[in-house]
């Protein structure tokens, strides 16, 4: 397994549940975990996980939550659990409520469900790493694009640096991103993309830096009017280096 695939499953990895679930199939586990083993900055990536939402949840202070769900949440919890399984549902409903105070509080984004891989198996998502390693200029054009997005980045990337096409849950919510890995393997850029379509509150986001992770916001003119994109650089100093040289640029 290469550095561009060994990335690619890290990120799917990381909705794939409780331990034990294994969505991704023991051979494509077995081998994202000889990867690791022996390559220290995918090895790196993997730890870094919980430190990158955190830096993207500093910027994004005033997600809504949606109507209701409080109070759902505080009337499953409050119920006496009678039986055993009873028990069960109120420690599930605590926890949801606590992921939902932290929502409010911009410290983090609530999910009501897993985001479904849609794929046949270990051989569907090979196919899809393959198409997006050989066109990954083409394909992310067309992914923007059935998102309903321009399609094109605002930024001049680099597309011989591209890992992978997909989705982050935002505030319970699938947000298109596209990710690129740094020169040197080290670093990783996330660029999100964010419709001005009333879904976020986009008012008080702001750059910021946590630890090796930065938050550049690019709000969209001309032709990316209507659309913010954000940046999130992790062992990396800021977006530069993630860009075509301007020779290169046409």
């Amino acid at each position: 397994m290469e550095c561009r695939d060994a990335q690619f499953y890290l990120r799917l990895k990381r909705h794939a549940g409780a331990p034990g679930t294994d969505e991704l199939g023991s051979e494509v586990q077995g081998a994202l975990a000889e990867h690791c083993a022996r390559c220290p900055a995918c090895a790196a990536d993997a730890r870094a996980a919980a430190a990158f939402d955190r830096a993207l949840a500093t910027a994004m202070s005033d997600v809504p939550v949606p109507a209701g769900l409080h109070s759902r949440l505080l009337a499953s919890t409050g119920a006496k659990a009678a039986t055993a399984r009873r028990a069960r549902v109120a420690r599930a409903g605590a926890l949801a409520l606590a992921a939902c105070a932290l929502a409010l509080i911009g410290l983090g984004s609530y999910a009501r469900s897993r985001p479904v891989v849609d794929t046949d198996g270990a051989e569907g998502l090979a196919q899809v790493a393959d198409r997006q390693s050989h066109f990954p200029e083409g394909e992310t054009s067309a992914f923007l694009a059935r998102n309903g997005a321009p399609p094109a980045l605002p930024l001049p990337f680099e597309y011989g640096l591209h890992v992978f096409n997909g989705y982050e849950r935002v505030g319970g919510r699938d947000v298109p991103v596209v990710v690129f890995h740094s020169p040197t393997g080290r670093g990783t850029a996330v660029v999100y993309v964010f419709a001005h379509n009333g879904r976020f509150n986009l008012d008080h986001l702001r750059e910021a830096q946590v630890s090796g992770s930065r938050v550049q916001v690019f709000p969209g003119q001309g032709e990316f009017k209507g659309f913010t994109y954000v940046v999130l650089t992790k062992n990396a100093e800021d977006v530069q280096q993630f860009l075509r040289a301007p020779f290169q640029r046409g």
